[in-house]
C-alpha cells in the first residue's frame, strides 16, 4: 500500500532525472567548437620557401597545437607551437612554388589569412677548375630539371681561394 501511495511521485521524479542527464550529455559534445573564430594579423612576407618558419600572429588561437589546424591550400603544415595569440609553422618540403591560400582552423571556426607565393629553393654554387688564375663561375642550380644559370663570373687572379660556407635558404 506505501509504494502504491507514492508511485506518481516516483515516476515524475525518475522522468525528470533522465531528461536532465540527457540534456547534460549534449551540452559537453559542443564545448570543443565554442569560443570566437580566430582573428589573424596581415602576414608579414609575401613570400617563403619550402621548410621556412612563419610566425602567424593574431587572436583566439587554441592555445594547444593540436587545437589549431593550419593549411596551405589543402595541405596541413606542421605547428611548432601555438599560443591564444601566435602560432609558429614551417612551410611543408613537398610545396611546389606557386601561389596558395593559407587557413587556420580554431575553436571549430576556419578563417582565411590571406595568399602566399612559395618559391623554390634556391642552390648556388661555385664552378671551376681550382687552381691559382683560374676563372670560375657563381651559377644557380634549378632543383626540380637540374639545369644551371649563371650568376656571375669570376676572373683570373681574383679568386685565390674559395671557402665555402654553407646557408640556410
Amino acid at each position: 500500500m506505501y509504494l502504491m501511495k507514492y508511485k506518481p511521485f516516483a515516476f515524475i521524479l525518475g522522468g525528470l532525472l533522465v531528461f536532465s542527464a540527457c540534456s547534460k550529455d549534449s551540452d559537453s559534445d559542443s564545448n570543443s567548437n565554442t569560443g570566437p573564430a580566430p582573428v589573424v594579423d596581415p602576414i608579414g612576407i609575401g613570400a617563403a620557401k619550402p621548410n621556412d618558419t612563419l610566425t602567424l600572429k593574431g587572436q583566439n588561437f587554441s592555445t594547444g597545437a593540436n587545437g589549431n589546424v593550419v593549411k596551405v591550400n589543402d595541405v596541413a603544415v606542421t605547428i611548432i607551437s601555438a599560443t591564444a595569440t601566435e602560432i609558429k609553422i614551417v612551410i611543408p618540403a613537398t610545396v611546389a612554388p606557386g601561389m596558395y591560400t593559407i587557413t587556420i582552423t580554431a575553436n571549430g571556426k576556419t578563417t582565411e589569412i590571406g595568399q602566399i607565393a612559395i618559391n623554390p629553393l634556391t642552390y648556388y654554387m661555385i664552378k671551376g677548375v681550382f687552381t691559382n688564375g683560374s676563372e670560375y663561375q657563381l651559377i644557380t642550380i634549378n632543383t626540380q630539371t637540374g639545369a644551371e644559370s649563371l650568376v656571375a663570373s669570376l676572373g683570373k687572379d681574383r679568386l685565390n681561394s674559395v671557402i665555402y660556407y654553407p646557408l640556410d635558404n
